[in-house]
């Protein structure tokens, strides 16, 4: 039996029913999209190095060129995406419990405060037990400082996540099914930048490598406003980091199980 690849790994950490999803497919789509564009990358290599035409500084050129023109375009689109849906995910979470005040509205501000000093004298777990049963309590909490209910942020964060997950349910494991989608999005461009160092012989040249693909991927001249950036040199480490960190986490289990 064929010994599976690291994409096809990954690739099967998206689980079935994200597939079902049409907000979760386009995920996956540009995983398909990277694994394709690092197949045919890593072929025309091969094919070069069969020919025994070229020699290894033509072979590198030469695949840098096509990288440039079809994998590099796909990591840098896929890259963006994540950014943008992360950040995307985080406002929905907030909102989730962030109560919508109406600053006009002098009435229910004085109820809201009026609850917040009867919290004040409470032990944090009579808190918690109030914002858990009352959601007018829970939204007086969570619309101002903490301190102002006789609390701390560590206090707020956990009704904050108590709050979700009793009145938004639902939505919040929306939320948590896209976050993992994204994080195996993310592993695949953290493995396809490391096979684009290896097929363009940068693998050893990280500081070169970064401004080979600064260069290659600057946007064209444009005057609209909302053209793409650059797959920048701190993105690019960035996916690295978090992709090796995960890979020895998962290390550091296998070898504790």
């Amino acid at each position: 039996m064929a010994i599976p690849t690291i994409y096809e790994q990954l690739g099967s950490r998206f689980k079935s029913e994200w597939l079902n999803k049409p907000t979760l497919l386009r995920h996956y789509e540009h995983i398909d999209a990277i694994k394709a564009a690092i197949t045919a990358t890593s072929d025309q290599r091969t094919q070069l190095s069969n020919s025994g035409v070229h020699s290894p500084k033509g072979i590198a050129e030469q695949i840098r060129v096509k990288a440039a023109k079809d994998l590099v375009p796909v990591l840098k689109r896929a890259a963006e995406h994540t950014d943008r849906t992360k950040s995307a995910l985080d406002q929905r979470r907030k909102n989730l419990t962030t109560p919508k005040i109406d600053p006009t509205d002098t009435v229910a501000e004085m109820q809201r405060a009026e609850m917040r000093a009867n919290l004040k004298p409470l032990s944090a777990g009579d808190r918690i037990a109030a914002a858990a049963t009352d959601p007018k309590i829970a939204n007086a909490y969570l619309s101002a400082p903490a301190l102002l209910s006789g609390s701390n942020e560590t206090e707020r964060a956990q009704i904050d996540d108590l709050v979700a997950k009793q009145f938004h349910g639902d939505a919040l494991q929306e939320i948590d099914a896209e976050r993992g989608a994204i994080a195996v999005l993310d592993a695949v461009i953290g493995v396809g930048l490391t096979d684009l160092r290896k097929v363009t012989d940068f693998e050893n040249s990280p500081q070169q490598f970064d401004e080979w693909m600064h260069s290659v991927s600057a946007p064209k001249p444009t005057f609209q406003a909302n053209e793409p950036g650059v797959l920048s040199n701190s993105n690019i480490r960035r996916i690295g980091r978090e992709y090796l960190a995960e890979q020895a986490a998962r290390t550091f289990q296998k070898e504790d199980q």
